[in-house]
């Protein structure tokens, strides 16, 4: 474009359905038998080089370990001598439709995308610790639309699924439940809402506005927990199948970290270890910032200050 009609450029975060990850792996004969940065780049794309339906697009493929000869657990392979390089990788990518949209939504508000990373990436890299990633855990980034689930073990990621489901789902539920328009209930949900019914008092109660202009209603407060366990129960029984996927929830020696700004709703960690049984559950705000660090200390930032 002209320099006049160039956008502010940045990174876009996606998630929900479009996105798919797998496991992939490729080998390569080392040349000169010593281990180079071009061998390294070479096993790469033979890992993302799997045939994928036309209509789909790779946006990372991960480096989980190297192999030389038979020897793995590498992870900087490079000046090591062999005959064979092994590399095993997370690829994960995105309906070719779906990121095209995106782009395009992005460019109408203005921005220009310089790269585009899954959101739970995203997430993973402002609120994990490096203990975290080493002895491995389950970042869950529960946003408004879409829920992302990145699992780590051994610094690497092995499994990743995002869901089109997120917050804006329970509040369509109180809505419904409590016969308050959306907007109200999204606020009645930040300020009253409890993953656990079990610690709210039974006689606490709250006003609830009306639709249609009708008068304020006043209402228990037990109830709107009541709506919302259900939900988050289902959610972290999601949760674990996908650990259950991943096939390492013996390994996952840290847990998992909620994040997204579902996060904030009281007792919801209580509720994750109560499904998840002998797993702690902890919430992720960015962490390792500077300047207005404390205006995104809040685990609905995570995605954004992870770009």
């Amino acid at each position: 474009l002209p320099e006049e009609r160039r956008h502010p450029r940045g990174a876009l975060g996606l998630g929900g359905a479009a996105m798919m990850g797998f496991n992939s792996d490729g080998t390569v004969a080392i040349r000169g038998g010593r281990v180079t940065q071009q061998d390294v780049e070479r096993v790469l794309e033979a890992a993302r080089a799997v045939p994928l339906p036309s209509d789909r697009q790779v946006l990372h493929a991960l480096p989980q370990e190297y192999i030389i000869d038979g020897h793995d657990r590498i992870r900087t392979p490079v000046g090591m001598n062999g005959v064979r390089l092994e590399a095993r990788v997370h690829v994960i990518t995105s309906a070719r439709t779906a990121l095209v949209n995106a782009i395009e939504c992005a460019s109408k508000a203005g921005l220009t995308v310089d790269r585009v990373a899954f959101g739970g990436l995203a997430a993973s890299a402002s609120v994990l610790t490096r203990e975290e990633r080493e002895l491995g855990c389950v970042v869950v980034d529960i946003g408004g639309g879409t829920t992302d689930i990145a699992v780590w073990y051994d610094h690497a990621l092995v499994h990743t699924v995002s869901r089109d489901w997120g917050g804006e789902e329970l509040t369509r539920q109180i809505a419904r439940g409590l016969r308050t328009p959306v907007k109200d209930a999204e606020s009645i949900k930040q300020r009253y809402g409890s993953a656990l019914a079990s610690v709210v008092d039974e006689g606490e109660t709250m006003d609830v506005p009306s639709v249609g202009g009708r008068e304020p209603q006043t209402r228990q407060r037990h109830l709107l927990c009541e709506i919302l366990e259900p939900g988050l129960e289902d959610l972290f029984g999601r949760i674990s199948q996908e650990i259950d996927v991943a096939g390492c929830r013996e390994l996952l020696a840290a847990g998992v970290v909620l994040t997204g700004g579902t996060a904030n709703l009281q007792a919801i960690a209580e509720l994750g270890e109560e499904m998840l049984v002998g797993m702690p559950v902890r919430i992720g705000s960015p962490k390792g910032l500077g300047g207005l660090a404390d205006v995104v200390d809040d685990p609905r930032y995570a995605s954004g200050v992870g770009l």
